[in-house]
């Protein structure tokens, strides 16, 4: 018996990274009017473990790649600042500054790992007003 319960207490404790990556999806559907923070707030996201968060998302955005271009759009359309960025051009993730300065840059070496980077500096900023 606690076998399964401890598979099905993995199986939605991991449902979060999903969640997470689908954001943007359900903020963008106009049906759902949804504000940024609620869109966040409703992905339920841990981000007690930086590490943990950027391992369980990155892999789901690899089976699920048009998510990271999905959110790749959404960091180029943001225009307030400060705010995380995210370049896959330069496989980059950063903080661009209230003057402009592009702060805390992170190199990666693939979009996913780069987009779970965005992800955790976006959702703690929002949700955290975090850096």
């Amino acid at each position: 018996m606690r076998g399964s319960e401890s598979n099905e207490t993995d199986d939605r404790d991991s449902q979060w990274a999903e969640r997470v990556c689908v954001a943007v999806v359900r903020f963008h559907d106009r049906s759902l009017r949804l504000s940024l923070r609620d869109a966040f707030e409703l992905a339920s996201a841990d981000l007690s473990d930086r590490s943990q968060f950027l391992k369980q998302t990155s892999d789901w955005l690899r089976t699920h790649p048009e998510l990271v271009h999905e959110w790749f759009l959404f960091s180029s359309n943001t225009r307030s600042t400060p705010w995380p960025y995210l370049s896959l051009e330069r496989l980059e993730v950063g903080f661009v500054s209230v003057k402009g300065q592009f702060e805390d840059v992170q190199r990666w070496e693939n979009g996913p790992d780069a987009c779970a980077d965005y992800l955790y500096r976006a959702f703690k900023w929002v949700l955290c007003s975090e850096r």
